[in-house]
């Protein structure tokens, strides 16, 4: 009877190890439970955003909200149009994923011309950042007939974890913008784009990192500007390059 109980044990212990590692957001030396915050186009960023009953209205609440050190956070965004944060900060060694239930859209701020990138995360040692079923458009939907087509859609700027961090891009279409995706002097980063469309003149840009990983992905150059102008555009010596079952598409 002894040694059945420790065989059971033993299962039900592989499947509870399993079931953790299955969820991308957590790590082996993370914590279980990510904290998640909800966004509504009908919340209010007086709310503490920590359950459907009380979300925030902004993503630029929504990571302000982020932060503890060593911490797994989800921002789950409800159906809608959102407003653009511009630039975050992330807590260091945390991990965030940013996902809808729909594929909501996160369009550039009218009321930050200043602020050119849609999402900016700069100077931060966050051990993950994931994107998940999201739009990210240049374009103000409120305004009738208007495309912009600048700016960036997310921009990481030296974000130097030196035991190696990632950055993922799952089902995300980026539209009207100058450079979908653009990371530049992180040194030990990831990048990682799957079943994603980008279309703009510079879909993607990675400046130095550790490895890139493009995947069943659709690039469109539109609207292009010259020598600026590429789909993918790689510096540095990255330790890995993966590049397989993609579409691209140039004029």
């Amino acid at each position: 009877m002894a040694k059945k109980r420790w065989i059971w044990f033993l299962v039900v212990s592989i499947m509870l190890s399993l079931a953790v590692l299955a969820s991308g957001i957590v790590s082996a030396d993370g914590p279980a439970t990510p904290i998640t915050i909800q966004v509504s186009v009908d919340g209010d960023d007086s709310n503490d955003g920590l359950s459907v009953g009380t979300p925030v209205k902004t993503l630029a609440k929504a990571f302000k909200l982020l932060t503890e050190a060593n911490q797994s956070y989800v921002i789950m965004i409800g159906d809608g149009e959102f407003p653009s944060p511009g630039e975050v900060s992330i807590p260091e060694n945390a991990q965030v994923l940013v996902t809808s239930s729909g594929k909501s859209t996160i369009y550039k701020n009218p009321e930050k011309p200043s602020e050119k990138e849609l999402i900016k995360v700069a100077n931060s040692i966050f051990k993950m950042l994931e994107f998940n079923n999201l739009r990210f458009t240049g374009d103000n939907p409120e305004t009738d007939d208007v495309v912009e087509q600048e700016g960036t859609g997310v921009y990481i700027y030296n974000c130097d974890y030196k035991p190696g961090n990632e950055v993922f891009f799952y089902d995300v279409e980026f539209e009207n913008l100058g450079l979908g995706i653009y990371q530049e002097l992180s040194d030990y980063i990831t990048l990682r784009i799957l079943r994603s469309k980008i279309k703009a003149p510079s879909p993607i840009s990675m400046d130095y990192g550790k490895e890139f990983i493009l995947e069943n992905s659709t690039l469109e150059i539109v609207n292009p500007s010259g020598i600026w102008s590429s789909l993918v555009s790689i510096s540095g010596n990255l330790a890995n390059i993966e590049i397989n079952e993609n579409t691209f598409v140039g004029e």
